[in-house]
């Protein structure tokens, strides 16, 4: 919670191709939407303008942040992503958009659980889900709502939800063309639903930089380390130094599979406390894709956590705080595991499963080691006498 209380995010306005939206999302999620058989609708109106100004990095934090909710409750039928122009659908007195007279109108649309009315205030305040039910069987710290709100008023923008329990959610994104100067826009008014709510705090997590190795990786081993919070990383890039691997870290969950897909790591270890994605989404989008399937990942996380991610495929769980001596002895184990990986178990569909017993599962007594069918049938081969 210190992050969102005391920290700011820079906008860095730009041209933002549509397009470039457009074939981000439909990336990222087409091979979790088949892995889910779930319908995955695109619609970019044709009127719409070829550019516009604005943030697009925070823009598409934002629509990564609802489609990842939407595929997360949604366990039948479809998500639809609808981008359009629009000259209506956002408060009146809006500071920003009541000035305008076409807006961009960015709508999610799913079939999934749904949010009961006296409850869709609530999601969008800080570490808040519709009920602890929600929470404890999707998991999820509550806070993208939160902070996609933040960034959409940053934008000169604003976030509304509509919502059935039982038929599902729209939640729809209005920016408009230009993003507003961040005194106009720093005004700020609620997000909208069928009742009034309270304002979220102005602060977002601060930026930084974490000095790693992304440009003397060579042919090396290296880990790529999924963590929001410098300190840790910094902890975490050095124990895989000590385990003789380089590092590149990843401050922010929403580039994390574009990211996985173009250097190939040896390993990665990830955070599901991410502010930007929920790393669970995270966690199944790298383990479902089939260019980062392959890749063993190490969770940091709660113990409470530690069942649900072994059965999405993580190969071990490690529960923060953790002493450093734990943090190096994650890499060994996963390189071995990657070693293990052939070309030929790469092609195989679904996501893969864990071949690494977790720290926390040994001092429980379970062994969270899944075996693979190559290695049944090898048991069943006849021994030579």
């Amino acid at each position: 919670m210190s992050k969102i209380e005391s920290g700011t995010v820079t906008i860095e306005v730009g041209e933002m191709p549509v397009q470039h939206l457009k074939q981000h999302m439909e990336r990222t999620f087409r091979q979790l939407a088949a892995d889910k058989n779930l319908d995955f609708n695109v619609k970019f109106e044709g009127k719409l303008p070829q550019t516009i100004r604005t943030d697009e990095k925070r823009l598409q934090q934002i629509v990564l942040n609802l489609l990842s909710n939407a595929f997360k409750f949604t366990s039948r039928g479809s998500v639809t992503l609808g981008v359009r122009s629009a000259t209506s659908g956002w408060s009146e007195n809006h500071p920003v958009l009541r000035n305008v007279d076409r807006a961009i109108e960015i709508a999610v649309t799913d079939t999934g659980i749904g949010i009961p009315e006296d409850k869709q205030k609530l999601i969008f305040e800080a570490f808040q889900q519709a009920d602890g039910t929600t929470s404890r069987k999707y998991g999820g710290t509550g806070l993208g709502l939160s902070i996609s709100r933040e960034i959409a008023r940053l934008l000169g923008g604003e976030l509304q939800v509509r919502s059935k329990p039982g038929e599902g959610s729209v939640f729809t994104l209005y920016v408009p063309l230009e993003a507003a100067s961040s005194s106009v826009a720093s005004a700020g008014t609620p997000a909208r639903y069928d009742n009034s709510g309270a304002v979220v705090p102005s602060a977002l997590p601060t930026g930084f930089e974490v000095t790693d190795d992304r440009d003397n990786l060579g042919k090396d081993k290296f880990a790529l380390i999924v963590e929001d919070d410098a300190t840790f990383a910094s902890i975490l890039l050095d124990a895989a130094h000590e385990a003789g691997l380089k590092g590149v870290v990843s401050t922010a969950g929403a580039g994390t599979l574009a990211m996985a897909r173009k250097l190939q790591p040896t390993v990665i270890t990830l955070d599901l406390g991410l502010a930007d994605i929920d790393g669970f989404v995270l966690l199944d989008l790298l383990k479902h894709d089939p260019d980062t399937r392959h890749i063993p990942i190490h969770v940091i996380s709660g113990a409470e956590h530690s069942s649900s991610v072994l059965g999405m495929g993580a190969s071990g769980v490690t529960e923060k705080p953790a002493e450093r001596s734990e943090l190096v002895a994650i890499f060994a184990p996963l390189v071995e595991e990657a070693e293990r990986q052939t070309p030929r178990r790469r092609k195989k569909t679904g996501p893969l499963r864990p071949a690494v017993r977790s720290r926390a599962h040994r001092r429980q007594g379970v062994d969270c080691r899944r075996r693979h069918p190559e290695h049944i049938l090898a048991d069943k081969r006849p021994r030579k006498p």
